[in-house]
């Protein structure tokens, strides 16, 4: 019995040619920044919260608003910085 062989396209094998024709263009590297989300960050929490502060509307939002905006938001998110 023979190994397979994967046709080597756009610098890496494909194991299935078909698909990688139909959804081959959606391969590569992404413009936009990719993140688990606030749900999997709430995973390390594990005390169960009601409430949870979403500070910015988008990922890599400057933080300048907040601070500008939210004085006393702004110092509490300081003071709990170096928590984890």
């Amino acid at each position: 019995m023979s190994a397979p062989c994967w046709p080597c396209v756009t610098d890496g094998l494909v194991a299935d040619l078909d698909a990688f024709n139909v959804y081959g263009h959606m391969a590569g590297l992404s413009p936009c920044k990719r993140r688990s989300g606030i749900k999997h960050d709430c995973t390390r929490n594990p005390t169960p919260s009601r409430y949870m502060l979403v500070t910015l509307r988008a990922v890599g939002e400057a933080t300048t608003r907040i601070a500008r905006e939210a004085s006393k938001t702004w110092d509490y998110l300081q003071a709990h910085a170096n928590r984890r």
